[in-house]
């Protein structure tokens, strides 16, 4: 869908910017760097969902943000992990996108950066697992 091909061109002309706490939330314009949620935030929006960015705890309820996985876009959100270890990540049609997070045989903990299948233990550790409405 359009939708689907508007978020992955925002994700993948995105890709290589920095990793910044904070990185995304001031706005739609260009960043000179993205924190995990600022950028699944600037995805989302390209896709039409989202009218200001969020954070990890502010996202699931979103208007257009839906519970379960998508049958296109996939988001994996982590809401109580605490000490900072709050984090979001995105899968759209296959291929996972993240800014930040920990580093595995999969890739990750860098900034902005496509990433491999992550494994199930990884997935596991996201306790909210959303999709964009109608995708």
């Amino acid at each position: 869908s359009s939708r689907v091909q508007a978020m992955v061109s925002e994700a993948n002309s995105l890709l290589g910017k920095p990793y910044v706490w904070g990185g995304g939330h001031s706005g739609w314009g260009p960043q000179a760097g993205y924190d995990c949620s600022g950028f699944v935030s600037a995805v989302l929006h390209a896709g039409g969902y989202l009218s200001s960015p969020q954070d990890t705890q502010t996202l699931p309820d979103q208007p257009g943000i839906e519970n379960g996985p998508g049958q296109y876009v996939t988001i994996y959100d982590r809401t109580d992990a605490g000490s900072g270890n709050d984090h979001v990540i995105i899968d759209i049609g296959g291929q996972f996108y993240e800014s930040g997070g920990g580093h595995g045989a999969w890739g990750g903990g860098g900034g902005v950066e496509k990433i491999d299948q992550p494994s199930q233990a990884y997935l596991d550790s996201f306790n909210r697992v959303l999709h964009p409405e109608g995708l």
